[in-house]
């Protein structure tokens, strides 16, 4: 179709690759459609009152929600995408096509934990006289993981814990972290706990991040013990998953997200638009990628090139096995 008002038409580069690709059809729902959120690529058609032109090189993700148009899925030749989701592509090739295909999503969630449910302040923005609460970040090789720390350093957050097996512990140390921890160990939590009581103010972690939310490894159970004993009201707990008590984030504050929660099927529960914070999200979202490859970037993009045939089987092996300290993306146009 062609794109309505303030919408594109965009021939893909790239796309990226996110476990929502797989598991929002699985867990959530959202089926009959064509997946993909994340994407870079050049307008071939702009819609009425749209701010790109034909021939812009851009970049960004598109929404997701119950009844989502097939023409929204990016792992296609050709998608729509909403204007107000996308930027333009610095002209200085700063951001390669490949990157900034996995950067939205990601991005823009870490933003949302970090800037809007964790509460610190934006890049610039003052936090008053008031020293920056300490953070945990349990998972800090995923996507969210990494990105949230950069973020993290980017505000002045002196004490940047997180948990990664060792063989990462260095790369996220020159990424902002200032305390690795292998969450393999038996005693993680209670070295954790121990850390905190030793360097932090107050004596205890209260921002706590579990980015890998997968409840077959207990990680979320795991990384919200790591507050200790006291006042559990102080804690903020944000999960990138469902998970009791926790804070979920979102790539797309700008309209609401619509999903049948796993286990209840046919029931539908609608998260309304949180438009000041999508505008947050966004700002921080354009810092990242005018700081891209200075004060942030993503430590290693791999791009698959395959037949289309094998892309089915790719995409599925990769969003359940995951990807440590790195993003993927398809390669475009897909080929026989």
């Amino acid at each position: 179709p062609a794109p309505e008002a303030n919408h594109t038409l965009v021939r893909i580069a790239f796309s990226g690759l996110n476990p929502a690709d797989i598991k929002h059809g699985r867990q959530l729902g959202i089926r009959d459609t064509v997946a993909g959120y994340d994407f870079s690529g050049t307008v071939v058609g702009a819609g009425p009152g749209s701010r790109f032109s034909v021939g812009d090189r851009i970049a960004g993700c598109t929404p997701s929600s119950l009844g989502r148009p097939p023409h929204f899925g990016t792992h296609q030749d050709y998608a729509i995408v909403p204007d107000g989701m996308a930027w333009k592509l610095p002209d200085d090739g700063s951001l390669p096509l490949e990157d900034a295909a996995c950067m939205a999503v990601s991005t823009r969630t870490a933003a949302d934990v970090v800037f809007n449910h964790l509460r610190y302040p934006l890049p610039g923005e003052s936090f008053g006289n008031q020293a920056l609460p300490a953070l945990l970040v349990w998972g800090g090789a995923s996507s969210l993981g990494f990105m949230a720390i950069q973020f993290a350093r980017a505000v002045g957050v002196k004490h940047i814990y997180t948990t990664a097996s060792a063989a990462n512990h260095a790369a996220l140390r020159e990424l902002g972290a200032t305390r690795c921890f292998d969450y393999r160990e038996p005693d993680v939590v209670d070295e954790i706990r121990k850390a905190a009581a030793a360097e932090v103010p107050g004596g205890r972690l209260t921002r706590i991040f579990d980015a890998v939310g997968d409840p077959g490894q207990r990680t979320g159970e795991m990384a919200f013990a790591c507050a200790g004993e006291g006042e559990q009201e102080e804690v903020i707990k944000v999960c990138s998953t469902i998970y009791p008590g926790a804070l979920m984030p979102l790539a797309s504050l700008e309209l609401p997200f619509s999903f049948s929660p796993p286990g209840a099927e046919g029931k539908v529960v609608t998260v309304p638009p949180r438009p000041e914070e999508a505008a947050r999200v966004f700002e921080a979202l354009e810092w990242a990628v005018g700081n891209y490859g200075r004060a942030f970037k993503i430590p290693t993009v791999e791009v698959v090139d395959k037949p289309v045939g094998e892309l089915v089987r790719e995409l599925e092996e990769r969003c359940e096995r995951g990807a440590s300290f790195r993003k993927v993306c398809f390669k475009h146009p897909f080929r026989e």
